[in-house]
């Protein structure tokens, strides 16, 4: 490692960014980080990669959280959570709820129950989200997403782990 050089291969580099943008600003804004994409310059290029893309921002919220929860930053954690909650409205027809609760569900520990509990129960709000084809078949390949809708729905709404 080169002297003022910290590198964190197997992070998502736009997560990175959000949490090195919350260090400054205990914030962190999505649009801004389209906006620093857009900037075409060799320093971006070496640092995220010619094809790096950025995620949605349902998840990108998602693994900034899952990031928080790595690198043990309480603060980044529930501000992404509510950036999550306040997303998800949004997004309910997008693609991007789904790739957002797969990449929450694969990213953090079944103990963790934010992001989770948040999707559970956009579902449980939302049952039309079931009659999609994509939806079926993430849930037969989550099956502790399908296991947390079940369960929420049984014990009316909580969870007991």
């Amino acid at each position: 490692m080169r002297e003022g050089i910290v590198d964190l291969p197997d992070d998502d580099p736009w997560a990175v960014k959000m949490m090195v943008d919350y260090f400054y600003h205990f914030e962190y804004d999505i649009q801004s980080v389209r906006e620093f994409s857009q900037i075409s310059s060799e320093a971006t290029h070496a640092s995220f990669g010619e094809t790096s893309q950025i995620p949605s921002g349902l998840v990108l919220h998602t693994m900034v959280y899952a990031l928080a929860e790595k690198y043990n930053i309480p603060g980044l954690k529930d501000f992404a959570l509510q950036e999550f909650k306040a997303a998800v409205a949004g997004h309910l027809t997008a693609p991007s709820f789904l790739e957002a609760a797969k990449e929450a569900y694969a990213s953090t520990i079944e103990a963790d129950r934010g992001l989770r509990d948040v999707i559970v129960t956009t579902f449980h709000k939302h049952p039309e989200l079931l009659d999609q084809q994509e939806t079926r078949h993430a849930l037969k390949e989550s099956g502790t997403l399908a296991y947390d809708l079940l369960i929420y729905k049984h014990t009316n709404r909580s969870f007991s782990y």
